[in-house]
């Protein structure tokens, strides 16, 4: 909680959730929601989710994975994992 009683949520593993000062609890239920969806591209990891917006989240990747030889570059897996959960949620 900081000196705007904003709230911040930091796992072990580094991932951190931006909560906001209000609706938390939808916030985090959105989160549960969605996280199955987020299936790590091969060579990423999630850095943060932001759920201070009304209608969705924002994603950030991690960029000190180095992607495994064959597979796309790690933006571009991150692009094409986004664009799957857009999918399965339209």
């Amino acid at each position: 909680l900081d000196a705007r009683q904003a709230w911040m949520v930091e796992f072990r593993r580094g991932l951190k959730l931006q909560l906001g000062s209000s609706e938390i609890e939808r916030r985090l239920s959105r989160f549960i929601r969605f996280y199955p969806l987020l299936r790590e591209p091969v060579g990423k990891r999630l850095k943060s989710i932001d759920l201070r917006y009304t209608n969705g989240l924002a994603v950030r990747w991690r960029s000190d994975v180095m992607p495994q030889n064959g597979q796309p570059a790690a933006d571009e897996q991150a692009r094409q994992a986004c664009n799957r959960t857009r999918d399965r949620l339209a």
